[in-house]
C-alpha cells in the first residue's frame, strides 16, 4: 500500500514537472497516434476542429484562438516563414482586390449585366 502511495505521489510530482516544462515527446506522440486513429491526416483533424458546428467546441476554438492565436501564428512563422509570408501576401492581395471591387461597385463602374 505504501509503495502504491509513493508511486502516486511520484507520478503527481512528475506531472507537475512536465506541466512546468511543457509536454514531453511521449505525450505528443500519444496525442498524434490518437488523432491518426480517428482522422486520415493531421490536417483533417485541425480542419474539423476549426470548422466544428458543435456550439461548445466552437466556443472552445474561439477561446483558444483569442488567447493563443498570435502565438500560434508566430510559431508557424518560426517553423515555416516562407509559407507564412506567402499566406500573408495572398491574404493581403485578396483583401485589397475585394476592397477595390467594392469601391468600383459603389462608384457604379462595374455593372451586373454581362
Amino acid at each position: 500500500m505504501r509503495t502504491g502511495s509513493r508511486t502516486e505521489v511520484q507520478r503527481t510530482e512528475e506531472l507537475k514537472s512536465e506541466e512546468a516544462s511543457g509536454p514531453s515527446e511521449g505525450h505528443l506522440q500519444a496525442v498524434l497516434l490518437a488523432i491518426d486513429s480517428h482522422f486520415p491526416t493531421l490536417h483533417s483533424f485541425i480542419q474539423a476542429f476549426l470548422l466544428t458546428t458543435d456550439q461548445q467546441q466552437s466556443a472552445r476554438v474561439s477561446r483558444i484562438l483569442g488567447a493563443h492565436g498570435g502565438e500560434i501564428l508566430a510559431l508557424m512563422h518560426q517553423h515555416r516563414p516562407d509559407v507564412m509570408h506567402m499566406w500573408a501576401v495572398n491574404c493581403c492581395n485578396s483583401r485589397t482586390s475585394e476592397k477595390a471591387i467594392c469601391e468600383l461597385e459603389d462608384k457604379g463602374a462595374l455593372s451586373n449585366s454581362v
